[in-house]
């Protein structure tokens, strides 16, 4: 196989919107959810779930989509996704009152961002050239911030008043567009979908063996990375609104600061390591950065200090991510027939974490009668991922 040595620019950018619609529909709910609480009753556990049910699906069924993308394709797959789509946002705005319809509209919902998350990543990263790739990687990480600053900036114009079905209106709206785009790309056959080679699926040799035990690491250190990351950012508005006294309204504003920050900075990890830093210094130092900012929320308030070191985290998980995505690079060697597979065990160990995450938060608030454990316990969890990203890294980097 010859490398590409031009990006297909409309592969990337399908890629990453298809990515950010995911993110979008997975995190619309968070600066709703005050006011969904208010007005239905949920518990916080039930409210947790209606994040992690995302998660548990894409716990289920990811490497089983992974192979299926491998071996066809997307283009099937993301027409079921859209189908999913459509249903589980209709079942939401018709029986909002009905926790179990909720949660099973999201459990469709979160079918189709399995299928996405893997898909997104796939076509983004193979559409471009070797030199392209990292600013390909760091483009693909900004799906998660994107989706949230997308969802805020929706809900800052309506959750103050009280609404919040615009938000799945516009999950439902932008879905049948990038049907559309999807349609219009196929039909001209303007994008190329790295497949497996007949044969080579069973596969057994050294070299498998060990891609395949630094994957399963890597889907490991994700998951701790991505417990505490979709955890606070799923209960980040409640957070606001019961510790902090603010308004539903207002908490959709701060809402919307954390994530633009981690974007821009997903972008410039992807400059970083296309000048030259490794994986080992970017995923390392950041991940220890986290943890100290976890460990420091007891103490260091609301004030001058408490902002300083919550810009600190947000550049940090910004930073993180692009080194996280581009493990299965580093560890499969670019090897595009590996794509699809490679990026199975990333997305199995992020929904491992996110689907943690947020119900951690809510046994741990509840247990402790207040959110002042979350800090060191999430503290604690970083700290242990930052001695696995070393280790994993190191491998990395001897080819050991």
């Amino acid at each position: 196989m010859t490398e590409k040595t031009k990006s297909n620019k409309e592969g990337i950018l399908f890629g990453v919107l298809l990515g950010v619609l995911g993110a979008y529909q997975l995190f619309k709910l968070p600066p709703a959810m005050p006011l969904l609480i208010e007005r239905y009753g949920y518990s916080k556990l039930l409210a947790g779930s209606f994040m992690s049910v995302y998660s548990l699906i894409g716990l289920i069924f990811t490497m089983y989509l992974g192979r299926l993308l491998g071996k066809n394709g997307p283009w099937g797959l993301l027409g079921v996704a859209l189908i999913f789509t459509l249903l589980g946002n209709a079942i939401t705005l018709i029986y909002p009152e009905s926790g179990a319809l909720m949660l099973g509209g999201r459990f469709l919902e979160g079918i189709a961002f399995a299928i996405i998350a893997i898909a997104g990543a796939v076509i983004a990263s193979s559409s471009a050239s070797p030199r392209a790739r990292p600013i390909a990687i760091a483009l693909w990480t900004t799906w998660m911030p994107m989706g949230q600053v997308a969802s805020s900036l929706i809900a800052i114009g309506i959750v103050g008043d009280g609404y919040w079905r615009p938000l799945w209106w516009v999950a439902i709206a932008a879905s049948i567009l990038m049907a559309l785009w999807g349609l219009r790309i196929k039909s001209v056959g303007g994008l190329t979908f790295p497949t497996v080679e007949p044969g080579r699926g069973g596969e057994k040799s050294a070299a498998r063996l060990r891609e395949t035990l630094l994957l399963t690491i890597a889907g490991c250190l994700f998951a701790l990375w991505s417990m505490q990351y979709i955890g606070f950012m799923s209960w980040l508005p409640q957070y606001l609104v019961e510790a902090g006294g603010i308004t539903p309204g207002e908490a959709a504003i701060v809402y919307l600061f954390p994530p633009i920050l981690v974007a821009v900075f997903n972008i410039m990890a992807g400059f970083f390591l296309r000048a030259g830093m490794t994986l080992r210094l970017l995923i390392v130092s950041t991940i220890i950065v986290e943890a100290v900012v976890w460990m420091l929320i007891p103490v260091m308030g609301t004030g001058v200090v408490g902002a300083l070191a919550l810009g600190a985290y947000a550049i940090a998980s910004g930073l993180t991510p692009t080194g996280l995505f581009a493990l299965p690079g580093a560890i499969s060697g670019d090897n595009p027939a590996s794509a699809s597979r490679a990026f199975a065990f990333i997305m199995t160990g992020r929904n491992t974490g996110a689907l943690a995450g947020p119900i951690v938060i809510a046994q741990a608030v509840t247990l402790f009668g207040g959110w002042n454990i979350v800090g060191p316990l999430f503290g604690a969890i970083m700290t242990v991922a930052a001695i696995l990203a070393l280790y994993l890294t190191t491998r990395i980097h001897r080819g050991s």
